[in-house]
């Protein structure tokens, strides 16, 4: 339990001890997607498949990039329910970043894993339309198409903000 109150502060409010806790329920649960996606994308590699890896390797980009979003966010401190940001400063940034944890952002950050499911699906999918059998012969392989998901889980949130603005470019609407 004394592990325990060195994530907490003692002085502080009730609804900043409420996100305190809701911090650590994200990190635990980002970091235990984390773990338990990389278990499963190391037991189906050894079974060979193909579609499951891409997309575990796009959960595991994602994950890790909500975890230190939401890491960051922590470090820079509070946004309250009113709007209020603690630590207060005079331009209202902490260390150039304005971005702080919030009980608005949590859904976000625990639900941002599966924007890397569509990252793993496209490297799949697109990967049949981007590699050649000269490719293949030249040593693009499976390891390849799965660091691809892992950067495409990383940058999920670009990526879909760019496919975005692709579709409103050609369709016009967005």
């Amino acid at each position: 339990m004394k592990l325990l109150s060195l994530f907490y502060s003692n002085e502080a409010s009730d609804e900043i001890k409420k996100l305190e806790k809701l911090s650590l329920v994200v990190f635990v649960s980002l970091s235990s997607v984390i773990v338990i996606a990389s278990i499963l994308l190391a037991v189906l590699i050894e079974r060979e498949m193909i579609i499951t890896p891409c997309v575990m390797a796009g959960v595991i980009g994602s994950a890790t990039a909500a975890l230190l979003s939401a890491l960051q966010r922590r470090a820079s401190g509070w946004e309250l329910e009113d709007g209020s940001k603690d630590p207060a400063s005079s331009d209202g940034t902490v260390d150039g970043r304005d971005e702080r944890f919030s009980l608005r952002m949590a859904p976000y950050f625990l639900f941002r894993p599966f924007l890397g499911i569509i990252g793993g699906l496209i490297v799949y999918y697109g990967s049949d339309f981007l590699i050649t059998p000269e490719d293949i012969n030249k040593g693009i392989n499976f390891k390849t198409l799965i660091f691809f998901s892992l950067l495409a889980g990383l940058f999920a949130k670009t990526m879909i903000e760019i496919l975005k603005g692709i579709f409103k470019a050609i369709f016009g609407r967005g």
